[in-house]
């Protein structure tokens, strides 16, 4: 069953977060609109999707899955940047982690913090 105000509370959440990394990611390095399109995309889709999202799994976990499937564009976006001396495949599996972390969070706020659980079947 969905539930309206957890979909707008987690796209929130994700909003904040695609701002944060927006900051963070404009600081430290030189991006194309595209990129930075894909970036931002990434945790405003993790959040509505956590938001619209019907599995009934304990939220951390529900949170880690969305992260990295939903995140996947953006992990490919960061691993095809080059603003540190890392590799590719360092770049990549930072980026899997980042998006896990950004679900986590999302979950964390949504359900945890503003106490928006899933509505049962």
């Amino acid at each position: 069953m969905l539930s309206v105000r957890r979909v707008i509370v987690a796209t929130v959440i994700g909003i904040v977060l695609a701002g944060i990394m927006f900051a963070v990611t404009h600081i430290l390095s030189d991006l194309s609109l595209t990129e930075t399109a894909i970036i931002l995309a990434g945790p405003v889709l993790i959040g509505f999707i956590c938001g619209i999202s019907a599995f009934h799994l304990p939220w951390w976990l529900h949170g880690i899955i969305i992260g990295v499937i939903a995140g996947t564009p953006t992990s490919l976006t960061i691993a095809s940047l080059k603003p540190w001396s890392y590799t590719r495949w360092e770049h990549l599996l930072l980026g899997f982690l980042l998006v896990a972390i950004y679900g986590f969070i999302i979950e964390l706020w949504t359900t945890a913090v503003f106490r928006m659980r899933h509505l049962p079947r």
